[in-house]
């Protein structure tokens, strides 16, 4: 048995490396969602995942038309903005690890997921990290992506110079307009895009069984880099599944913000009415 006194320091240690951890995850989570500033009024969160090359800047017009229930945390993956120094990662798994463990000191309340081409990847894998570690989200919604288990149609940009690579980008929409057209951003940010694009390029799907958390999949219908079969297979990886689609290319989700804002709020304030 341990004498008093040695109890007293084996719980103050405890209670230090407690605190240590603690401080540590808030630190990490503050790096994921550095601009996270939830309402409030806020009875929700939604976390949401940009496209390839993109920012947690894609989601500042989102808060506005889903507040007072719903607060936006979107997240900032290295190699961009304020983690413009850090080295963008490469691995959808490492990614997803990483977004869940930052996610968790922040899941004090109900929250949902959604994500946009690469980022509705990262919020799948991510959905399925949390079911495992306690409550889920209570929504996942996937935009201008095929199903986790659909084959990858894009060609290989492994292979390719920045020149083969930025037509790439300017044929299938896959980059907005407005960076395409700035030669220095572009500098800045093709080794960004070239690793998000291997997010995409090198996953393989663990073949685990449906999640728990109803699925909606979004899809501008002039979307070229995905067909309405391959978005509709998301409906094997859930038992609760719509699919919705918008006038529009890849973007439209990211762009129609009142459309997206419309649909997300039909979906979140009927789980909100049932708590």
């Amino acid at each position: 048995m341990l004498r008093p006194c040695r109890l007293a320091l084996c719980l103050c240690r405890c209670e230090v490396r407690s605190a240590a951890e603690m401080a540590r995850r808030d630190e990490q989570s503050a790096a994921w969602f550095p601009q996270r500033s939830v309402p409030a009024s806020a009875r929700l969160q939604l976390f949401c995942f940009p496209y390839a090359g993109g920012n947690a800047s894609v989601f500042r017009a989102w808060h506005a038309p889903l507040q007072p229930d719903i607060g936006v945390v979107a997240v900032q993956l290295p190699g961009r903005l304020e983690r413009f120094r850090e080295p963008p990662w490469e691995s959808a798994v490492d990614l997803a690890d990483a977004l869940a463990d930052a996610m968790e000191p922040l899941l004090t309340q109900p929250y949902a997921v959604f994500g946009i081409s690469m980022g509705a990847l990262l919020a799948y894998e991510v959905a399925a990290r949390l079911e495992q570690r306690g409550p889920g989200p209570v929504h996942l919604f996937a935009a201008s992506r095929e199903a986790p288990q659909t084959p990858e149609r894009w060609p290989l940009v492994d292979s390719m110079d920045d020149a083969a690579l930025l037509d790439l980008l300017r044929r299938f929409e896959a980059v907005p307009a407005d960076m395409l057209a700035s030669a220095d951003l572009m500098d800045m940010m093709l080794p960004t895009i070239r690793a998000d694009f291997a997010v995409s390029q090198k996953y393989a799907f663990p073949r685990r069984g449906p999640l728990q958390t109803p699925i909606t999949t979004v899809r501008g219908r002039s979307d070229w880099s995905t067909s309405s079969d391959d978005v509709a297979a998301w409906r094997d990886q859930t038992g609760d599944f719509e699919m919705v689609e918008l006038a529009g290319g890849h973007f439209a989700p990211a762009t129609e913000v009142d459309e997206m804002a419309s649909i997300i709020r039909r979906r979140l304030m009927t789980v909100l009415a049932g708590n």
